[in-house]
C-alpha cells in the first residue's frame, strides 16, 4: 500500500479547507449573509453612485477609509450575491497565497536542526484556524489587511522598498 508523503497530505489538507470554505460561501451567498461584506458593498456603492459615504440615515454608516470603498467598487457592479461570492473567492486565494508564503519564508529562514518546514506549515494550519474561520464567517477584511503586510515583507526582502511600501499602504489604508 503506498503512504502519502507530507507534502500530498498538506495539498489534500487544503483542497478539504478550500472545498469546505467554498460551501460555506456559497451557503452564506444563498441565504444573503453578508455580514461585513455588506458595509464593504455599501461603500462601494456610495462612491459609485455619488451618494454619502460616512452618512446614511436609514442603515449604520459605513466605517473604512475612502481608499477601501474606492477598491469595493468593483463588487458593487455585480448583485450583492455575486459580490460577496467574489469576495470569498478573492479571500480563499489570498489565505492560500498566504499560507504559501508562509511556507516558503519558513524554509528560506530555518536553521539547520530545526524541525522540517513542512511540520512546521502544518502545525500552523493547527493554529490558525480559528483567524480564519472568524474572518470567513464574518466576511471581514482582515485576511484581505494581512495578504498586503506579508505581501510588503516579501517586496522587503527582496529589496524593493516602493513596492513595499505600497502594499503596506494599501493594508493601512484599509482599516485606519
Amino acid at each position: 500500500m503506498k503512504t502519502l508523503k507530507n507534502s500530498q497530505l498538506l495539498v489534500l489538507a487544503a483542497i478539504f479547507f478550500v472545498s469546505f470554505l467554498l460551501l460555506r460561501g456559497i451557503e452564506d451567498t444563498v441565504n444573503e449573509n453578508y455580514h461585513d461584506f455588506y458595509s464593504y458593498y455599501k461603500g462601494g456603492l456610495a462612491l459609485r453612485t455619488g451618494t454619502p459615504l460616512y452618512f446614511d440615515d436609514k442603515e449604520p454608516s459605513f466605517r473604512y477609509s475612502p481608499f477601501f470603498a474606492l477598491f469595493m467598487i468593483p463588487f458593487t457592479l455585480v448583485s450583492p450575491q455575486a459580490g460577496y461570492f467574489f469576495w470569498i473567492l478573492l479571500m480563499i486565494v489570498q489565505a492560500l497565497l498566504l499560507l504559501t508564503w508562509a511556507r516558503s519564508l519558513a524554509d528560506k529562514n530555518r536553521s539547520s536542526g530545526s524541525p522540517p518546514a513542512v511540520w512546521l506549515f502544518g502545525a500552523s494550519l493547527i493554529l490558525i484556524p480559528n483567524f480564519f474561520m472568524t474572518n470567513f464567517d464574518k466576511g471581514q477584511a482582515n485576511i484581505f489587511i494581512l495578504f498586503w503586510m506579508v505581501w510588503a515583507w516579501i517586496w522587503l526582502e527582496r529589496n524593493c522598498p516602493i513596492r513595499a511600501g505600497l502594499c503596506l499602504a494599501v493594508a493601512i489604508l484599509t482599516k485606519v
